[in-house]
């Protein structure tokens, strides 16, 4: 007769191999961090050669040729507030980043001579044209960008200073030129997110496009390289809670705020505020939160915590109880979980509650 003890111990053995806790595997945990981002470098080129046959005695054919190559500069940083899960990022569109930029812009036209009379007739003057201003420019904008893999967007900023309009007036140029960019665009981001989870302190992100010149009789393509710098400030887990909670308010106004945290020890601070849209754009895979905070919120209570691996709830103190619980029964609010200070600080919206008197 044959042992069962072996057989007990490679059952045990199996066993342990396919429990996710025994093998360490478990699901990408939700962080919020925040970032400096910065133009870092990259550039633009346009190359173009046009060729126009003439088509009657009053059309001259025209030909010609130029490039223009916009050299992308290193520039100051924006703070930026970001979610994501694992290694995953969902960034936020970065807003009046600022883009340093030479333009160095070359180019020429040649066309044949019509009759006189073809001058006359289309109101044309016989002046000399006026002499070509190409070369070399500095230049300077703010830019928006959403450097997020299939989702990316790159245009001027709508405050961004115009000037006094292009630095060329008699210098011909076909494609795409700052404040335009080509597109489609593709974008690759850096690992994100803490550092156990796979991200790491700084990258590189790298925005990118090649566009042909479709305009009639003209040949040629843009090409765009942007390289943004992402320098982490601050990554955390987020705390976890139901998307949407029922905070039951006693007597006192005392109401317990069902926040957990996920890992290790979490401290800082759980505000109660009336709910505003967040910032950014919303991506369809990401998760509904954590999300960043809008630039105005009104809080009604908060307090500090300070809450261990698993731990949960957050006591908070609502000024007229019950009376004034019942008085904003329908209104929802945005439960606002702050920690750090100064630029290494986030601050996340960790999902939204209802009053229950």
């Amino acid at each position: 007769m044959r042992s069962a003890l072996p057989c007990a111990l490679v059952c045990l053995a199996l066993a342990a191999l396919a429990s996710p806790s025994a093998a360490g595997a478990h699901s990408p945990a939700p962080w919020f961090g925040s970032y400096q981002v910065s133009v870092l470098g990259g550039d633009q080129h346009a190359e173009w050669s046009a060729d126009h046959a003439s088509t009657g005695r009053c059309d001259p054919s025209i030909n010609g040729q130029g490039s223009d190559t916009q050299s992308f500069l290193p520039g100051a940083p924006q703070v930026v507030q970001m979610a994501g899960v694992g290694s995953t990022a969902y960034p936020t569109t970065i807003s009046g980043l600022q883009l340093n930029y030479t333009e160095d812009r070359e180019g020429s036209l040649t066309e044949t001579q019509v009759p006189p009379e073809c001058a006359v007739a289309s109101g044309e003057g016989t002046a000399n044209p006026p002499s070509p201003d190409c070369g070399t420019r500095s230049l300077s904008t703010s830019i928006d960008v959403t450097p997020l893999p299939g989702s990316t967007s790159l245009e001027q900023s709508p405050g961004a200073d115009t000037g006094e309009g292009s630095p060329y007036q008699d210098c011909p140029v076909f494609g795409s030129v700052v404040p335009a960019f080509a597109s489609p665009l593709s974008a690759s981001l850096p690992p994100l997110g803490p550092v156990l989870a796979g991200g790491t302190p700084s990258g590189t992100a790298l925005v990118q496009a090649t566009e042909p010149i479709a305009e009639e009789d003209v040949s040629g393509q843009s090409t765009l390289k942007l390289e943004l710098r992402f320098t982490s400030l601050l990554v955390v887990d987020a705390l976890g809670m139901p998307a949407d909670a029922a905070l039951t308010v006693g007597s006192s106004g005392e109401m317990t705020v069902p926040v957990s945290c996920p890992a290790g020890t979490c401290s800082g601070s759980v505000s109660l505020a009336f709910d505003t849209a967040a910032t950014g754009a919303r991506v369809a895979s990401a998760p509904r939160f954590p999300q960043p905070v809008s630039a105005y919120t009104i809080a009604l209570t908060s307090a500090r915590f300070h809450l261990k691996a698993g731990h949960r709830g957050v006591v908070l103190h609502l000024q007229g109880g019950r009376t004034f619980a019942k008085a904003l029964a329908h209104d929802t609010f945005a439960v606002i979980v702050s920690d750090g200070s100064g630029h290494k600080s986030v601050r996340y919206v960790a999902g939204l509650a209802h009053l229950r008197a």
